[in-house]
């Protein structure tokens, strides 16, 4: 079943303790991002746990080996659940960062460790805006860079990756059906006239990105904004199911 991740994508702790009262029961991961995380600090973190609530950092970690797996080190300490670094900071970044986490969690033998996902092409980017970044002069194709980049993270040992749910079917192809698959850029059919903002290119609704092989979608404004969450996470919940079903 696919499970559900929510962005707390608020800027104060009481905030997101609300956040979790309405949607306690219904969501599967919390999800704290940069935008919380810088506000807030590890207390972001500490407040989901003590709540025994799952928690997925998404702070996208890119820099030399070192520094990152240092940074993982840290994360893995306060008992995340999930945590997100760039593919694209090379196999060796990749590499180190899953050597330290996984030999601190053998060392403290620790029932849970953390999942350790690769980022590879952000939903925000479609094949124009991707051969710009890439410094190619035509564009690249988003679906072959993605697939490309996720055989790289399960090469060297990363639990999955990050990346649209259009993509989804592709990764679990060439990567195997336990290698994990989380995507963002879910949209529901009303979302965008009430928000008034697209910030996403490769977008899915929840049903369509069950249906591709998400293991996890990720949701954030229609939940964050609704004056009833639950009706809309049922609403959800119903897509995932119809969808699954005709599948």
């Amino acid at each position: 079943m696919t499970q559900l991740i929510l962005a707390v994508n608020v800027d104060s702790l009481p905030k997101a303790k609300r956040v979790y009262r309405h949607t306690q029961g219904w969501i599967d991961v919390y999800k704290v991002g940069i935008d919380l995380f810088t506000r807030t600090g590890p207390r972001i973190v500490k407040l989901f746990t003590d709540l025994d609530a799952r928690v997925f950092l998404d702070l996208k970690f890119n820099d030399i080996p070192s520094v990152v797996a240092q940074a993982a080190l840290t994360v893995t300490k306060m008992g995340v659940d999930m945590f997100t670094i760039h593919t694209t900071g090379g196999v060796q970044m990749m590499r180190e960062t899953v050597k330290e986490v996984h030999e601190f969690c053998a060392k403290k033998r620790l029932k849970k460790r953390p999942l350790i996902l690769g980022v590879t092409v952000l939903t925000s980017l479609d094949e124009k805006s991707l051969a710009v970044v890439s410094g190619h002069k035509k564009p690249v194709l988003v679906r072959e860079r993605v697939v490309e980049l996720a055989q790289l993270a399960k090469k060297v040992g990363l639990d999955g990756v990050i990346s649209s749910a259009q993509e989804a079917s592709e990764i679990k192809k060439a990567c195997g059906k336990d290698f994990i698959v989380v995507c963002p850029g879910i949209r529901l059919a009303e979302e965008a006239p009430v928000t008034g903002i697209n910030d996403q290119a490769r977008v899915v609704s929840p049903g369509e990105a069950a249906q591709l092989g998400a293991d996890y979608i990720v949701l954030g404004r229609p939940i964050i904004q609704a004056l009833d969450p639950v009706s809309v996470l049922e609403q959800v919940r119903r897509d995932i199911e119809l969808k699954k079903t005709k599948g």
